[in-house]
């Protein structure tokens, strides 16, 4: 970018004025990535769960505070809620959550809830609306980098605490973050963000190098098979990426994908089982089948409205004892985004959730078509890792989550409104203000 003018890649709506991006917003946006990413989380709850930290008085006085500084920053040129009118599913989405109290089986839980979802989805707003895409995509490198480096160093300095030592995953790695998923996913968005930067030319090569090999060894170290797999996958997803940034029809792509996702299909169900014992799984998926089985029945008790957003697992009723016992351990959440949506807000909520996520696809899809730049994938690319990671964890509609953050980031940033030049009030942040690993 030049120090007159630069591209905004997020498109807004004509009324609102785009302000320049700043260190202050540098730094702002550093601390939400940061703390968003469950970093330390499992030193400051109790069962070490990431999902459990929304209930923690601390961090609901951190977030409070940070949310607080966003909206503030956002009232100064823009009116906030005006936001939600150009965005109306995601408005629609926010409603549903926040009506739902009114038939939660724990009311104050879904509010607790609801509001940190909604201070969330202001934070996704506000990196879309001044923070253009390299420089959030830099910002998010130097907080996942510095959290592997940070759980690097903590397994070398203190391995009891960056060890898990739980029977069942013995031996993984977790670093800084409450559970070895938790550093795995971290890790595998870090490639993801490296891969980007890499092909745009945006950072220098050989530093994305080292941090890329360090995360790939956390990655591995963590064990965390999740992660591996959807690395694998989001490889495989890079060639139609390819195919859709032709101008060609979308038959042909999407042809070419299906029989590869067809293919690949068979062979999993073909070797099942060798596959299983190859990555050290059992044919429960770490015990995931009888949890989710428990939660499809629980959920035809309340189909259509669900049991309050977020309340099911905190509310400790009759059903989640259900759950726990035949499941056979204990969770916080679903370890599926879809299931937990329906259990949250019942089918409406996932037909709403699941219209916002094509909706969001298919504008970065758009954006990927329309725009020439490397930059331009990333909205596409973090879509298929975020669907594919809602497999088997729960990140959609998750409050103080990174990966909700950056979609409803991914949400602002495609809008289709014709993107333009802004002349530089004042100066672009400079990532040398911004604290590096390397």
């Amino acid at each position: 970018m030049s120090n007159s003018q630069h591209l905004v890649s997020s498109r807004l709506a004509p009324e609102f004025a785009l302000p320049t991006t700043t260190a202050w917003d540098g730094i702002l946006a550093w601390l939400v990535l940061f703390l968003s990413s469950g970093a330390f989380l499992g030193f400051i709850t109790s069962d070490g769960d990431s999902q459990a930290g929304n209930g923690n008085a601390i961090m609901q006085f951190l977030w409070a505070l940070l949310y607080l500084i966003i909206i503030f920053r956002l009232a100064r040129t823009d009116k906030p809620l005006r936001f939600f009118g150009d965005f109306k599913l995601l408005a629609l989405v926010l409603v549903i959550v926040f009506v739902s109290a009114s038939w939660s089986v724990d009311p104050a839980v879904t509010l607790r809830h609801a509001t940190g979802l909604l201070g969330s989805t202001f934070a996704g707003i506000y990196f879309g609306r001044r923070i253009s895409t390299d420089v959030l995509l830099r910002l998010l490198m130097s907080v996942l980098a510095w959290g592997g480096l940070l759980s690097l160093l903590l397994v070398i300095l203190l391995p009891k605490v960056g060890i898990m030592s739980d029977f069942d995953v013995r031996g993984a790695w977790r670093g800084i973050f409450a559970h070895k998923n938790g550093l795995g996913h971290m890790m595998l968005l870090l490639i993801a963000v490296c891969y980007i930067l890499w092909k745009s030319g945006c950072e220098s090569r050989w530093k994305l190098s080292l941090i890329a090999l360090l995360a790939g060894f956390l990655l591995i170290k963590s064990q965390s098979k999740s992660s591996i797999i959807i690395l694998v996958l989001m490889a495989g997803f890079l060639p139609f990426a390819g195919l859709l940034r032709r101008r060609q029809r979308l038959l042909v792509p999407l042809l070419t994908t299906a029989a590869a996702i067809g293919f690949a299909a068979v062979g999993i169900c073909a070797n099942f089982e060798r596959i299983l014992d190859l990555l050290g799984k059992n044919a429960t998926i770490s015990g995931r089948i009888p949890l989710w089985i428990m939660v499809g029945l629980s959920i035809t008790q309340k189909p259509w409205l669900g049991f309050g957003y977020g309340a099911f697992w905190e509310n400790k009723n009759e059903f989640f004892d259900a759950v726990t016992r035949h499941a056979g351990w204990t969770s916080s959440h679903a370890h599926n985004g879809f299931l937990q949506i329906t259990l949250d807000a019942g089918l409406v909520g996932l037909v709403l959730a699941l219209l916002l996520l094509i909706q969001v696809a298919i504008r970065a899809i758009k954006q990927m078509r329309a725009d020439a730049s490397v930059l331009s994938m990333w909205p596409f690319l973090f879509v298929i890792v975020f669907v594919l990671c809602n497999l088997d964890e729960t990140m959609f509609l998750v409050p103080n989550n990174l990966s909700w953050i950056l979609f409803v980031t991914v949400l602002v940033s495609t809008s289709p409104v014709e993107a333009r030049i802004v002349q530089a009030a004042q100066p672009t942040i400079n990532m040398r203000a911004v604290v590096s690993p390397i």
